[in-house]
């Protein structure tokens, strides 16, 4: 006698809203904020942003039991992050407060919830494919508002202005790089293990073509060369046949493209700048002081000093931090916490790229390390702290029943 199996009813709408790409929405989100171009755009790609990180919230509420089970993991960041305002409260003579913070505090809270209600974020393809299409939405409306045109090649059109109104030209962007940069990795990896047919790998494809090619004119050094080390690393390890081909195509268009026209490529001139200069525009200098200040104190480098101390110690206004992470972390934090830190960034990137379902996360991982130690500061860097939480799942075992970890 044979038995019927009935039918699996159909998923409820809420049911449906908890399979989808959170920790892709809120991560697309946070790099669309830091990739505005002319002020224009400023408006609407705020609308665009805060809505996607709104609706991943949304999201991992849905997911609340498995939220709260991991809420150790989400917070343990933010108190590191707090503890580095508090001391630098207490050794610097800058008259910070927790309004100064406020954005990058919300984000790390709220993006680090985000991430520790998945277990396997970035290994499926409707992550692959919202990452897609939302950048080729930024894409179209940055068209809209003027701050992408055509000039023989494409160009971005940057415009900020100072406190007192006056505008200020800057010609690469290291927020539009990185976007296009993620979008590239994304597209890869998705081509390489996410493409079920000929429809994906296409437009995986397209994505590929284009956010590639638009990295190269985001004119940002270190975020363009650390993905080239990426894509290197997909080729080396099986994984990026299509970094090999896209590697060869950057290089024969390089060749063939009329050298009047490279000439306007900023990221090329800045690349020769840097080659003729061999200072990292100005970063070992940064370097050299930061080990200055380390062995100059020696508190600085036991205990930490807090966020800003380099800058207080130096006279430097808040924008001229050490531009590596390592150094900054040993002199707000301390050398024991540093060691920390990096022992659980280095152990989660190694355990997650041995299993297919983490290698994107791994990739993602290595291209932050590396624009780290060049650029930008952990006490504005969201993305930094979010995936902290996550890494800290990976190798203490709050994910010891999934596949990876």
């Amino acid at each position: 006698m044979t038995t019927m199996t009935a039918p699996k009813a159909p998923k409820s709408l809420t049911e449906r809203f908890v399979d989808w790409p959170a920790t892709e929405m809120f991560v697309l989100g946070i790099l669309i904020v830091g990739a505005k171009t002319v002020q224009a755009s400023v408006l609407i790609m705020d609308v665009f942003a805060y809505g996607l990180m709104a609706l991943a919230a949304f999201i991992a509420f849905l997911r609340a039991e498995r939220v709260v089970q991991r809420l150790g993991y989400a917070f343990f960041p933010t108190c590191l992050f707090l503890l580095g305002i508090f001391l630098g409260q207490q050794f610097t003579n800058f008259n910070l407060n927790y309004n100064f913070f406020f954005e990058t505090l919300v984000s790390i809270v709220v993006g680090s919830l985000i991430i520790v209600s998945e277990d396997r974020p970035f290994s499926k393809k409707s992550g692959a494919i919202v990452f897609g299409l939302g950048t080729i939405l930024y894409i179209i409306l940055t068209i809209a508002v003027g701050g992408l045109a055509w000039n023989g090649l494409p160009y971005f059109e940057f415009e900020r202005y100072s406190d007192s109104g006056v505008r200020l030209y800057e010609v690469y962007s290291q927020g539009v790089t990185k976007l296009m940069a993620f979008g590239s990795i994304f597209s890869i990896y998705a081509i390489m293990k996410l493409s079920a047919s000929k429809t994906d790998r296409l437009f995986f494809a397209f994505c590929l073509a284009l956010f590639f090619s638009l990295s190269l004119f985001g004119g940002s050094r270190g975020e363009f060369i650390a993905l080239i080390f990426v894509m290197a690393v997909m080729v080396a390890s099986g994984y990026g046949g299509m970094s090999l081909i896209f590697g060869l195509v950057f290089v024969g268009l390089v060749l063939i493209v009329p050298s009047e026209l490279l000439q306007d490529v900023v990221l090329l001139n800045r690349l020769e700048a840097l080659a003729d200069d061999q200072t990292f525009g100005g970063r070992q200098e940064l370097f050299s002081l930061s080990i200055d200040l380390l062995q100059a104190e020696s508190g600085c480098l036991m205990h930490g000093c807090g966020l800003f101390y380099f800058q207080d110690y130096w006279g430097f206004i808040l924008g001229y931090y050490p531009h590596n992470y390592i150094l900054e972390f040993t002199i707000s934090y301390g050398i024991f916490a540093t060691f920390f830190i990096y022992v659980i960034y280095i152990s989660s990137v190694l355990k997650t790229f041995r299993h297919p379902e983490g290698r994107l996360i791994s990739l993602i991982l290595i291209f932050l390390f590396i624009i780290s130690m060049k650029s930008s500061s952990p006490a504005i860097d969201h993305l930094f702290w979010v995936f902290f939480s996550y890494q800290l799942m990976v190798v203490l075992g709050a994910l010891r029943n999934a596949r990876i970890g």
